[in-house]
């Protein structure tokens, strides 16, 4: 393979579906590569993250398309990369560095320089035949295999039938399993680490054998089983709020005051819309029946279309962000759309109008966003106080009180509710009568009897027998029939004690600390 063997894709968002087959295949040969829809940041610029991503990869394949043609984005990374390589020839690595011009879709009138570039017509051409070009092209190792999922997602049924037919002809066939396979962990074994540039990749989501996780200086996708980076999406961005939501192959993500609807198999946008223009998404966005919803940071609840990003309404209220940055964020069922605010209320909303339905006083502001299932819609108040509500009219099914107050948000699951406080212990609670099935302490106790622990700020994570969460800086995972402790990892100091969340999915724990600006992925 040419150079260091690493590969930047560039193509324009329009092209996204027709380079699943190239996606797929590059991920079967094992290539390390870095595929996202080109875009430039404000300036018109090629943002310096993508910049480096070129300069690290020694192979540039160009998805060329009528829509590449117009992309100023896509022309300036050309430029770019040429310009790599005629440094590279005035040098003494002259042969460092391969330009591919893949056509995918008909209509692309070639151009000047693609004379003196690999280049392959993939179109009126059966995909066995450019597979075959593009891998000598790329001198891929080809090994025998299985296929994995997303392989299937990404070539279809017949691209499949083709690869696997590739054998017969010694071209190549493939190998998935070390890919596919999730890491086999003892838990709280870290399987990997992953650095997002310089910043952290906080509150990750797990969904279909992927790990996704927002910072400042994009949207990652990682493969759980040996953390390779799939793809980046790069908006400019600030901030990232809560965790990316994962629904039908749709990431929806609040960067800024912006919700951004992304494709979970390349990162390419679907749309993205400024909820509140110029106030930014305190959290969300949560997604109900085709419907997000999001809350900003000045208070106003928006109902938006999850298939164009257009609003349907927006509602003020008095939920603001505390000092810390925590706010309750929306969730929605059936009958409403429910979220807490610092006036000591806890608000329903209509989901066609969002004008109020009911509304419940408890004695102190509300920081945790809550949890329905089951017609009843359950969270925390600074009051100290766990809640349980009826959804369809606002009345008290069960109330249970903690030592301290609560910012935890709950979760629910096997017919329990769990949620961290400020008193130090994770609470395992009865869904439907609000009894106490166990307590865990988020530290220990000395030989003198002292505790030596931390107040719960994060929410609960459950999967199977696990559940998950952060108390300030340190992480746990316990036992959900008893609270026993599984594990305990402190990566260290310096991290953002109030937004870093937990997640965990099939044995697999993983989670961003802003101290060290890691992505940490350990057996749950």
């Amino acid at each position: 393979m040419p150079g260091n063997g690493k590969v930047f894709v560039s193509y324009a968002p329009e092209d996204a579906q027709v380079c699943l087959a190239l996606f797929a295949a590059l991920d079967a040969w094992e290539v390390d590569y870095h595929a996202a829809p080109a875009a430039l940041d404000p300036a018109q610029q090629i943002p310096p993250a993508v910049q480096r991503d070129i300069a690290e990869r020694d192979v540039f394949i160009r998805v060329c398309s009528p829509a590449a043609q117009r992309s100023i984005a896509m022309n300036l990374q050309v430029s770019v990369y040429r310009g790599m390589q005629a440094s590279d020839r005035q040098g003494s690595r002259k042969n460092k560095r391969a330009l591919i011009n893949l056509i995918l879709v008909p209509g692309y009138v070639r151009e000047p320089f693609d004379n003196a570039t690999i280049f392959i017509d993939a179109t009126n051409r059966p995909r066995q035949d450019w597979l075959n070009e593009l891998g000598r092209a790329l001198g891929v190792t080809l090994i025998r295999g299985r296929l994995s999922r997303r392989a299937v997602l990404g070539l279809g049924v017949a691209g499949v039938a083709t690869l696997a037919s590739l054998g017969a002809a010694g071209t190549f066939l493939l190998d998935y399993q070390s890919r596919t396979q999730r890491p086999k962990l003892t838990p709280g074994q870290i399987a990997w680490k992953k650095q997002g540039s310089d910043k952290a990749l906080p509150s990750p989501s797990i969904a279909d054998d992927v790990i996704y996780a927002t910072s400042e200086t994009g949207v990652y996708a990682f493969r759980v089983a040996d953390g390779r980076q799939l793809w980046r999406a790069t908006p400019t961005v600030k901030r990232s709020y809560g965790s990316p939501q994962i629904v039908g192959g749709v990431l929806y993500v609040g960067l800024d005051d912006t919700v951004y609807a992304l494709n979970t198999a390349s990162g390419s946008k679907r749309w993205s819309v400024a909820v509140v223009p110029g106030t930014d998404i305190a959290n969300g966005p949560a997604y109900f029946d085709g419907v997000l919803y999001t809350i900003s940071s000045s208070g106003d609840v928006t109902a938006s279309s999850a298939s164009d990003g257009k609003q349907r309404w927006s509602q003020p209220s008095t939920a603001f962000p505390a000092l810390d940055g925590n706010i309750s964020a929306p969730v929605a069922d059936g009958s409403g759309v429910y979220f807490g605010s610092r006036d000591h209320y806890f608000y329903a909303l209509d989901t066609a109008t969002g004008s109020v339905k009911w509304k419940y006083l408890t004695r102190g502001p509300i920081h945790s966003s809550p949890a329905v299932a089951d017609g009843v819609v359950y969270f925390g108040g600074e009051d100290s106080y766990v809640y349980a509500l009826k959804t369809s009219d606002g009345s008290l099914l069960w109330r249970f009180q903690t030592e301290h107050n609560i910012i935890s948000s709950p979760a629910v699951a096997g017919g329990a509710i769990f949620i961290g406080s400020n008193d130090q212990y994770l609470y395992a609670l009865d869904a439907k009568t609000g009894a106490l099935f166990w307590r865990a302490l988020a530290g220990d106790v000395d030989s003198l009897g002292l505790t030596t622990a931390e107040p719960i700020h994060g929410s609960p994570s459950v999967d199977g027998a696990v559940v998950a969460v952060r108390a300030n800086e340190t992480y746990y995972s316990f036992n959900v029939t008893d609270g026993s402790r599984r594990w305990r990892l402190k990566p260290g100091k310096g991290g953002d004690g109030e937004l870093s969340g937990i997640a965990v999915s099939n044995g697999v724990a993983a989670f961003g600390f802003r101290g060290d600006h890691l992505l940490y992925v350990l057996g749950a």
